[in-house]
């Protein structure tokens, strides 16, 4: 019972983290796991489950041994099993973001640190499945989204040199697939069901069938039609600041055309002849794209369309109104920085782009792996790695872009139907 009355401080003293900066609150989120902690310590981290929840999360089984092993260590020391739960407590359980570092446990757990989190990560697989029961979702729906924990280890032995583990980083991420969301994977991509987090304001003409996006108002654009970052030195140059009007017969604003920019021109609709289709706050598709390779614009679509077909048939009350997503993988000048060859500028043909706010290194983490991207250090092994540092060399600005796909159009992947009707409109 005494070490129920350590605090959060405490143990991570005891493991060699004592300078992490723990708040209040998070030793409120402690003490109340605690009050939770099973008298045989966490189940999770039996031999029985490690085996059983790494196969439902399509973990190589060569990495068996190795997380036994790291699962024997965690349950031998009363700190890493209290730990241990106060994680699956706080984020699984009751679905509370951890605001404070997590730590490494690099002094405490040597090689072992990353299968620390791998493991914690395991025990939302039969949170998981009874989420997804309750909600009618097949159960090989549910194990194909649990290979995002597969995705994850691979990240982390390409990193540290084929050891298994998680970084602390990404293992936070996984709560948002429970408590509720309907974030599924379908073929090679990921769907969260969630309202649009906004960007533009997209319109369908009601006789062509074809889309124009304006920009929200006072966003402050570079004369080429990007989001300025005013803490982005490149972005310090001369702009301009978007409007928007509506009233009962017009709107008016500053389009975007689908390559991924904002023109400094005034476009007015008739909202007798335009719809508008998409609006922050609309039900949309939120699009992740987990690791793993492979995806050229054949296995795209497919896996869009299979999507649709998932919420129209399992959830066909959603009704979501498009595709979205916010990624570096949709920088308008992508293929300026990848290698001969690359999928995604074609992938991308087919798309809406919009921009967005973004920072200086957005997206590099998951190429380069590292904590602080350094472009001296930064890792060569791959051609993606080498053809963007040689992007970066010739002073060329790192971005993230939007882009959104109306479901009403995903019949038409292939036919690039945004770029092909954009002049026709804009010269309307």
């Amino acid at each position: 019972m005494q070490n129920f009355l350590k605090s959060l401080s405490t143990v991570l003293t005891d493991i060699c983290e004592k300078d992490l900066k723990i708040e209040s609150t998070d030793e409120k989120f402690w003490s109340d796991a605690i009050k939770d902690y099973p008298p045989a310590g966490p189940d999770f981290l039996t031999e029985d489950k490690i085996r059983s929840y790494r196969e439902y999360c399509s973990i190589d089984p060569v990495d068996e041994a190795f997380l036994l092993e790291a699962g024997k260590i965690i349950r031998e020391n009363e700190n890493f099993k209290l730990l241990a739960w106060y994680f699956y407590w706080r984020l699984f359980q009751k679905g509370e973001a951890v605001t404070h570092p997590c730590p490494q446990l690099k002094n405490a757990l040597g090689e072992r640190s990353g299968a620390f989190y791998l493991l914690v990560s395991f025990s939302m697989t039969p949170l998981l499945l009874e989420s997804h029961r309750k909600l009618g979702i097949p159960e090989q729906t549910t194990r194909d989204t649990l290979k995002e924990i597969r995705g994850y280890n691979d990240n982390y032995k390409r990193g540290f040199k084929n050891i298994p583990g998680m970084y602390a980083s990404q293992f936070t991420w996984l709560r948002t697939y429970l408590n509720g969301s309907i974030f599924v994977r379908i073929g090679r991509l990921e769907f969260w069901l969630r309202t649009y987090y906004g960007g533009v304001r997209a319109y369908r003409n009601v006789d062509t069938g074809k889309v124009i996006a304006l920009s929200e108002p006072n966003v402050e654009f570079t004369d080429e039609g990007h989001v300025k970052n005013k803490n982005v030195p490149m972005d310090n140059v001369p702009g301009w600041i978007s409007t928007f009007s509506e009233d009962e017969n017009y709107v008016s604003g500053n389009p975007v055309i689908p390559e991924g920019r904002a023109l400094n021109r005034k476009t007015r609709l008739d909202k007798k002849e335009w719809k508008c289709v998409l609006e922050k706050d609309a039900c949309v598709m939120d699009m992740h794209i987990p690791p793993g390779g492979g995806l050229t614009p054949e296995i795209f679509t497919q896996s869009v369309k299979d999507g649709v077909s998932f919420f129209r048939k399992y959830f066909p009350q959603s009704e979501p109104m498009a595709v979205v997503c916010h990624s570096w993988l949709f920088n308008p000048d992508i293929g300026e920085a990848l290698p001969a060859g690359a999928h995604l500028p074609e992938i991308q043909k087919d798309l809406y782009l919009y921009p967005i706010m973004s920072g200086n290194e957005d997206g590099l983490w998951f190429i380069f792996l590292q904590d602080k991207f350094n472009i001296e250090t930064a890792p060569r092994d791959t051609s993606l790695q080498r053809s963007i540092i040689g992007y970066l060399q010739k002073g060329r600005r790192w971005r993230c872009g939007g882009m959104f796909l109306l479901v009403e159009d995903v019949d038409s992947l292939g036919k690039q139907k945004y770029r092909s009707e954009i002049q026709g409109v804009l010269n309307d």
